[in-house]
């Protein structure tokens, strides 16, 4: 008995019906409908909302930035027990240091002063971080200029 070769003898099959890359492919499913309509898309998830950043330039909450021995807001506002920063502004000229004393004043007659903090000396781009722990009225001034200060409020009332 011969052997039959039968890839060439038998007649050619027409390839299958190529299959839309959407398309299911279950056994079961029939192609009388035509092929199967895609999956519908899923919405992107949406991004979390990014805690709002401190719109500052040492990234603290509330900040006053010096340039030319001038304070910037000339009054700041803060809350207990958060950090405050006192900013050299970098493009302060090189040569020139500031040091600050940040005196807590007292309401009475006549007022008094107590010391919060003193800064070692500092040049431009210089940061000095502090928090204030107790409310009330503060002033802060160079120690070479005590004629301008600038004004800190901490106070955690919204409308103080």
């Amino acid at each position: 008995m011969e052997a039959i070769d039968r890839r060439y003898d038998a007649p050619a099959r027409p390839a299958p019906p190529r299959q839309d890359s959407n398309a299911s492919s279950f056994a079961d499913d029939s192609d009388e409908d035509g092929p199967a309509p895609p999956p519908p898309r899923r919405a992107a998830p949406e991004p979390e909302p990014e805690p709002e950043a401190p719109a500052t330039v040492s990234g603290c909450h509330a900040e006053m930035v010096v340039h030319d021995t001038t304070f910037a807001p000339a009054k700041a506002r803060t809350a207990p027990g958060v950090e405050f920063a006192v900013v050299i502004d970098a493009d302060e000229l090189g040569y020139v240091e500031y040091q600050f004393r940040c005196d807590r004043v007292l309401d009475g007659a006549p007022a008094t002063r107590t010391l919060a903090f003193e800064t070692d000396i500092m040049c431009a781009g210089d940061v000095f971080t502090h928090i204030f722990q107790d409310e009330g009225r503060y002033e802060i001034y160079d120690v070479d200029a005590e004629d301008a200060p600038g004004h800190i409020r901490v106070s955690s009332a919204e409308d103080d």
